[in-house]
């Protein structure tokens, strides 16, 4: 099994959890529905969290009813929305984060990022903007596309603008974003969070011995990562 086959929801699910829990304290909110996961593939989301089988084909015996938000979000965007529930800034050690408003959208991508899904992204994100009949979201939604690795083709964008090490910006006439790109983060421990979800085997396996949570339940989230992992082969059973 390789990890394409094990479905993005799945993944975007855990960094749920594990931002969640990253931000106890710094004045977030990540409601259950606040995850949207599209429903042909909530059971297999389901069976992971819950401890079941993953493998592709196996059916949840459960229903699972997956909340979504008031503004409908197209199916290729599975999310995580982080709403903060104060003003003032807070200090966030992992790169990229201090780019967060006061509404946010932030979705993992595991395959190599290409130019073609930031310009299918900017459509996407153009509309979940605004809310039904064309009325512009008070608070407007800050929006951050994460992914492991870059193809060669991305750093040839010129609406691509390097912030730092692994963290871009992205302007074009409809869409700002930020995008972050784990393998060319700085190599330090308060990135930890981000090497968790980078499937380099050396950064998981240190990620996964050394990167602390902030509740008892976050802890819950490592060994199924650890999982996951397995099962795609990048780490030893």
């Amino acid at each position: 099994m390789n990890r394409y086959e094990i479905e993005t929801p799945i993944w975007q699910a855990l960094l749920g959890r594990v931002l969640a829990d990253y931000m106890v304290g710094k004045g977030f909110d990540l409601a259950p529905e606040a995850l949207y996961i599209p429903e042909n593939e909530s059971g297999s989301v389901h069976q992971l969290l819950n401890g079941g089988d993953t493998s592709p084909g196996t059916q949840s015996s459960t229903t699972t009813k997956v909340a979504q938000p008031a503004v409908q979000i197209r199916e290729e965007m599975e999310a995580v929305i982080l709403t903060r529930r104060r003003d003032q800034p807070d200090f966030f050690p992992a790169d990229g984060l201090d780019y967060l408003s006061r509404h946010n959208l932030l979705l993992f991508n595991p395959q190599p990022l290409e130019p073609a899904y930031l310009h299918q992204m900017t459509d996407c994100f153009w509309s979940y903007a605004r809310f039904p009949e064309g009325k512009v979201r008070p608070s407007r939604p800050a929006f951050m596309i994460i992914s492991p690795f870059a193809t060669q083709k991305l750093g040839e964008m010129s609406n691509l603008k390097p912030i730092m090490p692994g963290v871009y910006e992205y302007n074009d006439l409809l869409s700002h974003f930020m995008v972050l790109i784990i393998d060319q983060l700085l190599d330090i421990p308060e990135n930890l969070l981000w090497f968790l979800f980078s499937f380099n085997e050396e950064k998981v396996t240190r990620a996964l011995n050394q990167y602390v949570p902030n509740r008892p339940e976050g802890k819950l989230n490592l060994p199924t990562l650890a999982e996951l992992y397995t099962k795609i082969g990048l780490l030893k059973p």
